[in-house]
């Protein structure tokens, strides 16, 4: 199983290097630029936005391209998704990470850049601040898109399923601020088949590509901050071994 670990902005790598009909799967877990409704709290250091005072985690380090307007933010979603619409196969699943926040800019930017809208599948994490005289926000979303029509019949030979719903708590040891669980991964890849190939444009802590090698899957992640991307190599080396880092 190939394993792809790239240095690079997304929309300039998949710009210049055309990834036409590759990928089986595209998973991404973008920037939000949420933790905010006024452009001055979007503004802010993502330590400040997204980590509690006396958590852990603040000694996290921040990460980059969070701090769009929603006129911004949708402009750029479209373009990489567009780009990243392009690598997938004919039938290849489109995977988006969202909050409530930014669910409705996401999901419109995702159907502009002509990716066929399958649904919404909730990711619950078990735990929320609490909000007086509201409800605590203790989900996030999965845009669930793919490029044109899917073979979805039931009874066909070598189908595969997964539960459209998600509950698991989130990582409490990590070393990104909006590290996701590896098993919620490994659940999102179940309807893929061993030796299906994994685009993941926001490579992050590198917990994508750790479910991808559990599930005998090909991958190759992009990730634009120089440090994350040592992080996620050294985490991924400690998990699987010795591999070859990309340098495209």
């Amino acid at each position: 199983m190939s394993l792809d670990l790239i240095h690079a902005d997304c929309i300039q790598y998949l710009t210049e290097n055309p990834q036409e009909g590759r990928f089986d799967m595209v998973v991404a877990d973008p920037p939000y630029s949420s933790g905010g409704a006024m452009r001055s709290d979007r503004a802010q250091n993502t330590t400040t936005k997204y980590v509690n005072s006396d958590s852990g985690n603040q000694a996290l380090g921040d990460f980059l391209g969070d701090n769009k307007d929603q006129r911004s933010y949708a402009y750029w979603c479209h373009i990489w998704m567009s780009l990243a619409l392009r690598s997938l196969k004919p039938g290849g699943l489109f995977l988006v990470f969202t909050d409530w926040r930014q669910l409705p800019i996401t999901s419109d930017a995702f159907q502009a850049a002509g990716v066929v809208w399958r649904g919404v599948v909730p990711w619950v994490k078990g735990y929320g601040r609490p909000v007086a005289n509201r409800y605590s926000n203790t989900s996030e979303f999965v845009l669930v898109g793919t490029k044109g029509p899917r073979d979805s019949r039931a009874g066909q030979p070598n189908a595969l399923y997964a539960e459209g719903f998600f509950q698991y708590r989130t990582t409490r040891d990590r070393i990104h601020i909006t590290e996701k669980p590896v098993a919620l991964y490994s659940h999102l890849f179940k309807v893929l088949h061993e030796g299906s190939h994994v685009l993941d444009p926001f490579l992050g802590s590198g917990t994508s590509a750790l479910a991808a090698h559990d599930s005998g899957l090909n991958f190759t992640g992009l990730e634009l901050s120089p440090g994350i991307l040592q992080r996620a190599q050294a985490r991924i080396a400690s998990h699987v071994g010795a591999f070859q880092p990309a340098n495209e």
